[in-house]
């Protein structure tokens, strides 16, 4: 963590040695004062420069959480709902439909993976153009099969 109560009295320190310097009429002094209050500047340079370095790391960890912050809280407009098939989709809630949103439904798969993917629908089913995700919404006909001049989808009878 930055060191402010060093730094400052760092500073504080070289100010003193500066201060006692102008008094100094002898020169043996008055070098030996320089060069204290040099040691001193290049203390207070050294820790301004590590202060420096770690300011620049937390802004750089605050920028990530604020990016972390903000990819998940695009996904606050959705909720999870179960398809008539038993597939999952996340649709936007009705409250965040805008002309600029229309109602729509993204992968929850890619969701959890941070990407945000709509779901192209059709007729029968949601597929995700990303990672080819399907949600069935109903039966398709196609793929019934004919009992007793009623189309009974797999599964129901």
């Amino acid at each position: 963590m930055i060191d402010f109560a060093a730094l400052i009295s760092s500073t504080k320190a070289a100010l003193d040695m500066a201060r006692s310097a102008k008094d100094v009429s002898d020169q043996h002094q008055a070098h030996a004062a320089v060069i204290g209050v040099m040691e001193q500047l290049a203390e207070v340079h050294s820790k301004l420069a590590d202060t420096q370095a770690e300011y620049q790391s937390l802004l750089e960890e605050v920028e990530r959480l604020r990016g972390e912050l903000d990819n998940k809280a695009r996904f606050d407009d959705y909720r999870m709902e179960k398809t008539p098939m038993g597939g999952y989709i996340l649709p936007l809630r009705d409250e965040c439909v805008t002309d600029d949103r229309p109602p729509h439904a993204i992968c929850h798969p890619c969701q959890e993976d941070g990407r945000l993917s709509v779901l192209t629908e059709t007729e029968y089913r949601y597929v995700c153009p990303s990672c080819q995700y399907t949600a069935g919404k109903k039966p398709n006909p196609r793929f019934n099969r004919r009992r007793g001049g009623r189309v009974v989808h797999p599964g129901f009878s």
